[in-house]
């Protein structure tokens, strides 16, 4: 029996997740500089929105905590679907996810978890994706900059 909540997907399956499940949510966790030096996904065309929440690194602040307290202010406590995680190459984004999934009981079967692991601008070090053309807007998903 798998007990892991966080399933690791790519940004191609993402996409099509979003657009067949009307209960899926995207959150991003990149910085606002990064957001808007790079884009981020474009959902209008799936009738949706990107829900922003940053996952702070620094070590000398409670980065799960404070990131939780956002999910749950955005989300609610009882959020229910297909929650999907996205940063710049998916290490962010797994934390994020990691975060959200130590906060529900094992086995919950209301909120599914995934992490995008090619992430927005793509995941060059993760040996599967290696040599390949990989990433959200690499890709050709739609996305757009912040005006």
């Amino acid at each position: 029996m798998d007990f892991n909540l966080v399933k690791d997907i790519t940004s191609s399956e993402a996409f099509l997740l979003l657009k067949k499940d009307s209960d899926s949510k995207l959150v991003d966790v990149r910085t606002e500089k990064e957001i808007f030096s790079v884009g981020f996904p474009d959902l209008d065309s799936i009738g949706k929105t990107v829900n922003f929440i940053e996952w702070n690194q620094s070590f000398f602040s409670n980065s799960s905590k404070s990131f939780l307290d956002k999910f749950r202010e955005k989300f609610g406590i009882d959020t229910k679907g297909n929650v999907l995680f996205i940063c710049k190459s998916g290490i962010r984004s797994n934390f994020a996810a990691l975060t959200v999934e130590e906060s529900y009981n094992s086995g919950n079967d209301v909120i599914r978890l995934f992490n995008i692991v090619d992430g927005f601008e793509g995941n060059t070090a993760s040996q599967e994706m290696h040599n390949k053309k990989n990433g959200w807007k690499f890709l050709g998903l739609p996305w757009k900059k912040p005006e």
